[in-house]
């Protein structure tokens, strides 16, 4: 991870995200609520670690309206679909899926998610996402 900031690919959220709008198209077949679930409850309690540690370089707004903006539409989209054994499957394999990449790429997940947390609690630390990157900088 040499780039200014983190790819998007490299959190998981991104990953249930797209894989939301391919159930909900119909190309893949294993409902994602229960992933959308866990990444939106995660969300919910880093609004309240934030909150806890706010200070005038926080990055609160952008971190509720990016995360609400992504994860919110498939949710709602799918909430009503029933939940299979086979989902509950797929929520497991998904995630060692998301592990296995991680390591093959050689990239270490905890320092992601504690730089990008870094960053969200004090933009002067840790390491911005690839998101507010192309958001802050593309648009000078």
């Amino acid at each position: 991870m040499n780039k200014q900031y983190t790819p998007a690919l490299y959190f998981i959220s991104i990953w249930i995200v797209i894989y939301s709008y391919l159930y909900i198209f119909r190309i893949f077949p294993y409902n994602p609520i229960i992933l959308l679930n866990i990444v939106i409850m995660i969300t919910i309690i880093n609004i309240i670690n934030i909150l806890n540690n706010y200070n005038e370089n926080t990055l609160l707004y952008y971190f509720i309206i990016t995360n609400t903006l992504l994860k919110l539409p498939p949710l709602l989209m799918i909430y009503k679909d029933k939940i299979m054994n086979s989902d509950i499957i797929f929520s497991v394999i998904f995630v060692m899926i998301y592990v296995i990449f991680m390591k093959i790429i050689d990239v270490d997940i905890i320092t992601v998610y504690r730089n990008y947390n870094d960053f969200i609690l004090n933009k002067n630390n840790g390491k911005m996402s690839e998101i507010y990157y192309y958001i802050e900088y593309n648009n000078r």
